[in-house]
């Protein structure tokens, strides 16, 4: 095992992981009897005299249920606190759902004497929903006050397979060389029906604007054809706002000249627009005026931009343009996380994906 001392930064890091991921996706409860899940639970019929875990620093994800009927609201803790221990060294384990979560090779330890980072072993995958986590804390790292430990566990991405059969609950378990055990479990907080799952994958084809930045020209990308795809397993709901933003200072505002669905011409007059602005950007709005059906396609299709001005403007900052998908919020419907619930082009790591594209913020 290894440990080594880290900064309270680099603690945060690690005991943040994944804290910002979007919603993930089954009915709580142990996967291999179909037992419901339990918020919280202890088993204390042999533990250490004093030794406790506590936990105040929660998040909660979103598991949709086999067939996307309800979703189910997961808790797990981001770190527990080990109380009152009296032993040379404990073992933890730590039980979870591998559909849910991803792991982590490290956890870190606070307490008083200051913080560390504990390297852990590959977790042991029991089945395609369980797997166990399990290594040893020495003395030398508990010391003799309270220990607060970080569970090493971070929201999986699951699209397209979101719907999950009911999922094994989160359970940490700490034992000392005498076998006493306790336990802590977290499972589903809440449940809620729902009439209507549904998704899209947005994506654009783009066109180029020139304009000077840092003394070179480069192209400000402007997305000329808008698909939006929608994955199901319900519609993507009438009144759907698909939403152009651009920058007011390099092009004109977009210009909306056919819409087909599945390759097919709808009636364009059907097909509500707007245009707002915010600040210096350009905000387009095309809302839909039907339901788009599970698996078919709705295609937004632009003129071509216009440069504003008859020179290449010049730009130290700009505002990419960006393509987003919007829906009227119900408390009975839910939206899909997608991997492309907006278009921009860029890659996931923030690079322009053409190589002499203008860059901005957006």
């Amino acid at each position: 095992m290894f440990i080594a001392h880290v900064s309270r930064r680099q603690l945060l890091g690690v005991a943040t992981l994944g804290a910002a991921m979007p919603f993930v996706v089954g009915v709580a409860g142990d996967a291999s009897t179909g037992a419901p899940a339990r918020a919280s639970s202890k088993d204390d019929e042999s533990t250490p005299p004093g030794l406790r875990i506590t936990s105040e620093d929660f998040r909660t994800i979103g598991v949709f249920a086999a067939g996307f009927t309800s979703e189910d609201t997961i808790r797990c803790p981001r770190s527990i606190v080990l109380s009152n221990i009296d032993a040379e060294s404990l073992s933890l384990s730590l039980e979870f759902d591998p559909r849910l979560y991803d792991v982590s090779d490290g956890v870190t330890l606070i307490n008083d004497d200051g913080t560390l980072y504990i390297e852990t072993p590959a977790p042991t995958v029991i089945s395609p929903s369980r797997s166990v986590l399990t290594f040893q804390i020495d003395a030398a790292a508990m010391g003799q006050d309270d220990a607060e430990v970080s569970i090493p566990l971070a929201p999986a991405d699951r699209y397209p397979a979101e719907d999950l059969a009911p999922v094994t609950d989160t359970t940490v378990t700490v034992s000392s060389a005498g076998d006493a055990v306790v336990r802590e479990t977290w499972g589903t907080i809440s449940s809620t029906p729902l009439s209507r799952a549904w998704g899209a994958e947005v994506s654009a084809g783009w066109a180029d604007v020139a304009v000077s930045q840092a003394g070179a020209t480069r192209q400000y990308r402007v997305p000329t054809v808008i698909r939006c795809r929608s994955i199901g397993p319900q519609a993507i709901p009438e009144r759907a706002v698909v939403t152009v933003t651009l920058d007011g200072a390099i092009t004109s505002p977009p210009v909306l000249t056919s819409v087909m669905i599945d390759d097919e011409p709808a009636e364009l007059a059907r097909f509500g627009t707007s245009l707002r602005r915010d600040g210096g950007a350009y905000l387009f709005d095309v809302t839909t005026p039907d339901e788009v059906a599970a698996r078919s396609t709705l295609m937004l299709v632009f003129v071509d931009p216009v440069r504003r001005g008859r020179t290449e403007p010049r730009v130290d900052s700009l505002h990419m343009a960006t393509v987003t998908l919007r829906a009227p919020e119900n408390a009975a419907e839910r939206r899909r996380t997608t991997t492309s619930d907006s278009a921009v082009d860029i890659s996931s790591s923030g690079n322009p994906l053409a190589p002499d594209a203008a860059t901005g913020t957006i």
